[in-house]
């Protein structure tokens, strides 16, 4: 076998694979069965910054070109409540990708996915809401650092990042300062005005 016709049988088997699966994306309220979700880079609409760039180093977020979805459903479910806080209103989808579905680098396989656009199958729940720290919970427990190492403990403590031993920052100053399931970009934020770059 070549390795063009290798390349289509991985395809048909990620398909496959695909359609077993069930996608969850949480974002703002008023899709319908039959919508599309299409990127940021069609539509204009934005959720979250591109890239959060402090004192400590620049954090993508995301491919403009790209839907996310996922097959936690808790997950989304912080995505919706996050909409819901910014829009006014979120809500939980049930999704199909349209295309080639591309595993999330941002995440450990199998949790977060992509494509370039994705159908909605079923409004799940209409309106989520969730505390801030339910939110950060649903969102923030596969986040890792540049390095790999995992950005919260089980308990939701921030951890250290690379770049923030660099600048001699400790585990106990984050215990101390930072609750627990706390936004990222925040402890990043706080913490360039704390401890600016050295030369």
């Amino acid at each position: 076998m070549g390795k063009a016709q290798a390349r289509k049988r991985e395809r048909q088997q990620q398909r496959t694979a695909s359609a077993a699966r069930t996608y969850w994306h949480g974002g703002p309220a008023g899709l319908n069965p039959g919508d599309r979700l299409l990127s940021p880079a069609i539509t204009g609409y934005t959720s979250i910054p591109d890239a959060y760039t402090t004192a400590l180093g620049p954090f993508d977020v995301g491919r403009r070109n790209r839907v996310y979805f996922t097959v936690d459903r808790q997950m989304a479910r912080g995505h919706a409540a996050a909409a819901g806080i910014r829009e006014g209103s979120g809500s939980l989808y049930r999704v199909q990708p349209d295309g080639e579905v591309e595993h999330d680098p941002d995440f450990p396989p199998g949790i977060s996915w992509c494509s370039r656009s994705a159908l909605i199958l079923a409004v799940d729940e209409l309106e989520v809401t969730m505390t801030d720290q339910q939110i950060g919970q649903a969102l923030c427990r596969y986040n890792t650092w540049d390095d790999g190492s995992r950005m919260y403990d089980d308990a939701g403590r921030i951890q250290l990042s690379p770049q923030m031993r660099d600048l001699g920052i400790r585990q106990h100053t984050l215990d101390t300062l930072f609750p627990a399931w706390v936004d990222y970009a925040a402890v990043l934020t706080k913490l360039s005005r704390r401890f600016p770059t050295r030369p």
